[in-house]
Protein backbone atom coordinates (compact mmCIF):
# COMPACT_ATOMS: atom_id res chain seq x y z
CA UNK A 1 0.00 0.00 0.00
CA UNK A 2 1.64 3.24 -1.10
CA UNK A 3 0.47 6.64 0.05
CA UNK A 4 1.34 8.63 -3.08
CA UNK A 5 -0.36 11.84 -1.95
CA UNK A 6 1.78 12.13 1.17
CA UNK A 7 5.04 10.75 -0.17
CA UNK A 8 7.86 11.85 2.11
CA UNK A 9 5.49 12.73 4.96
CA UNK A 10 4.48 10.56 7.88
CA UNK A 11 0.92 9.28 7.68
CA UNK A 12 -1.06 6.90 9.83
CA UNK A 13 -4.30 5.13 8.87
CA UNK A 14 -5.86 2.65 11.29
CA UNK A 15 -8.97 0.64 10.39
CA UNK A 16 -9.77 -1.45 13.47
CA UNK A 17 -12.87 -3.04 11.96
CA UNK A 18 -10.89 -4.64 9.14
CA UNK A 19 -7.69 -4.94 11.19
CA UNK A 20 -5.80 -2.81 8.71
CA UNK A 21 -3.07 -0.38 9.60
CA UNK A 22 -1.00 1.78 7.29
CA UNK A 23 1.84 3.85 8.62
CA UNK A 24 4.09 5.64 6.17
CA UNK A 25 7.63 6.65 7.03
CA UNK A 26 10.97 5.81 5.44
CA UNK A 27 12.26 2.75 7.24
CA UNK A 28 10.92 -0.80 7.55
CA UNK A 29 7.71 -2.45 6.47
CA UNK A 30 5.94 -5.11 8.51
CA UNK A 31 2.64 -6.56 7.36
CA UNK A 32 -0.19 -8.21 9.21
CA UNK A 33 -2.40 -10.84 7.61
CA UNK A 34 -4.46 -8.31 5.65
CA UNK A 35 -3.29 -5.34 3.56
CA UNK A 36 -1.56 -3.84 6.53
CA UNK A 37 1.55 -1.83 6.00
CA UNK A 38 3.48 -0.73 9.06
CA UNK A 39 6.42 1.57 8.71
CA UNK A 40 8.50 2.55 11.66
CA UNK A 41 6.69 5.24 13.67
CA UNK A 42 9.32 5.89 16.25
CA UNK A 43 12.36 6.54 14.11
CA UNK A 44 13.61 9.15 16.57
CA UNK A 45 13.22 6.82 19.55
CA UNK A 46 14.71 3.88 17.68
CA UNK A 47 17.63 5.99 16.53
CA UNK A 48 18.17 7.19 20.09
CA UNK A 49 18.10 3.61 21.40
CA UNK A 50 20.52 2.42 18.74
CA UNK A 51 22.85 5.42 18.63
CA UNK A 52 25.23 4.18 21.34
CA UNK A 53 26.48 1.20 19.34
CA UNK A 54 25.40 2.35 15.90
CA UNK A 55 28.93 2.72 14.59
CA UNK A 56 29.75 -0.87 15.59
CA UNK A 57 26.70 -2.51 14.01
CA UNK A 58 26.51 -3.97 10.55
CA UNK A 59 23.67 -2.96 8.24
CA UNK A 60 22.09 -6.37 8.77
CA UNK A 61 21.97 -5.94 12.54
CA UNK A 62 20.59 -2.40 12.15
CA UNK A 63 17.82 -3.67 9.87
CA UNK A 64 16.95 -6.54 12.22
CA UNK A 65 16.78 -4.19 15.19
CA UNK A 66 14.54 -1.81 13.26
CA UNK A 67 12.24 -4.72 12.41
CA UNK A 68 12.20 -5.73 16.07
CA UNK A 69 11.38 -2.22 17.28
CA UNK A 70 8.72 -1.87 14.60
CA UNK A 71 7.07 -5.09 15.80
CA UNK A 72 7.47 -4.10 19.43
CA UNK A 73 5.70 -0.82 18.75
CA UNK A 74 2.54 -2.73 17.74
CA UNK A 75 2.82 -5.50 20.34
CA UNK A 76 -0.64 -4.84 21.83
CA UNK A 77 -2.30 -5.07 18.41
CA UNK A 78 -0.51 -8.35 17.68
CA UNK A 79 -1.70 -9.79 21.02
CA UNK A 80 -5.32 -8.97 20.13
CA UNK A 81 -4.93 -10.64 16.73
CA UNK A 82 -4.15 -14.11 18.04
CA UNK A 83 -3.56 -16.91 15.54
CA UNK A 84 -2.86 -14.55 12.67
CA UNK A 85 0.37 -14.55 10.73
CA UNK A 86 2.70 -11.58 10.63
CA UNK A 87 4.43 -10.96 7.32
CA UNK A 88 7.65 -8.96 7.43
CA UNK A 89 8.83 -7.34 4.23
CA UNK A 90 12.14 -5.57 3.81
CA UNK A 91 14.25 -4.58 0.85
CA UNK A 92 17.33 -5.77 2.77
CA UNK A 93 17.61 -9.36 1.55
CA UNK A 94 20.22 -10.51 4.08
CA UNK A 95 17.94 -9.65 7.00
CA UNK A 96 15.01 -11.41 5.34
CA UNK A 97 17.15 -14.50 4.68
CA UNK A 98 18.15 -14.58 8.36
CA UNK A 99 14.53 -14.25 9.49
CA UNK A 100 13.45 -17.13 7.22
CA UNK A 101 16.35 -19.24 8.49
CA UNK A 102 15.41 -18.58 12.13
CA UNK A 103 11.76 -19.47 11.58
CA UNK A 104 12.53 -23.17 11.80
CA UNK A 105 14.81 -22.82 14.80
CA UNK A 106 13.49 -20.16 17.18
CA UNK A 107 11.18 -17.20 17.43
CA UNK A 108 12.15 -13.94 15.76
CA UNK A 109 11.72 -11.96 18.97
CA UNK A 110 14.06 -14.26 20.93
CA UNK A 111 16.71 -14.08 18.22
CA UNK A 112 16.58 -10.32 17.83
CA UNK A 113 16.71 -9.89 21.61
CA UNK A 114 19.95 -11.89 21.51
CA UNK A 115 21.31 -9.55 18.86
CA UNK A 116 20.14 -6.55 20.88
CA UNK A 117 22.08 -7.51 24.02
Amino acid sequence: MVDKENRGQSSRIIDLQNKNMHVNDNSITAKLESNTDIRELDRINTTRLLSEKKAEMTNNVKELKNIFYGLLRFEQIFKKMQDQAIFINSDYTTAMYDIRKWKAKESLIERIKQIHS
